[in-house]
């Protein structure tokens, strides 16, 4: 996954096929907290989301803009239900699967209800930081939001490509009589 480091406050689902030995040592309230990753960015702020007990992680394999792969760290797969941010993640790399997380809606939570319900879909976009642009993105083999408590699910790809109009990461499609 792309985990880095475990907030105190914070829940974790670890899945493993093989015996491991996990400590966490508690931290100490007496001292700020910190981490050691300084090559966080505040855009990354814009694309926040709450936690909820439904929820999914999209596992994508490869990301592309226009046929040029994502920047590894640096560059986002942000998951919308309409114009909500319901999960996002910095780019794992080619061939390293991304985890990127799903939250779904939970009426009994302030600020989940309007996150994404049983059988929908996700809206997937990619954030380019060099660019400083969110464009829409196709996602190839997308599956359904179920709604569980913990689903996992396998994206072959995820593209930002040109529409029909001509605009990398447009919204124009073509009729089915091929008229754009």
């Amino acid at each position: 996954g792309s985990l880095e480091y475990l907030n105190p406050s914070s829940g974790y689902w670890m899945v493993t096929i093989a015996d491991i030995q996990f400590q966490f040592n508690p931290p100490d309230y007496d001292t700020p907290p910190q981490n050691n990753t300084n090559d966080r960015n505040d855009d990354r702020d814009l694309f926040s989301f709450m936690q909820s007990p439904y929820q999914a992680f999209y596992w994508v394999s490869n990301a592309y803009i226009d046929d040029i792969p994502l920047i590894e760290d640096d560059d986002m797969i942000v998951a919308f239900y309409g114009d909500v941010c319901i999960g996002s993640r910095e780019w794992s790399g080619n061939g390293i699967p991304t985890d990127v997380p799903v939250m779904g809606q939970d009426d009994e939570i302030d600020g989940l209800q309007d996150y994404i319900v049983t059988g929908e879909y996700p809206r997937f976009m990619v954030y380019d930081a060099s660019e400083d642009i969110l464009y829409n993105a196709n996602v190839y083999y997308n599956h359904v939001f179920e709604g569980a408590l913990l689903a996992m699910y396998s994206v072959n790809e995820i593209k930002v490509e040109f529409d029909c109009c001509g605009v990398l990461g447009g919204d124009c499609v073509e009729d089915n009589c091929g008229v754009c």
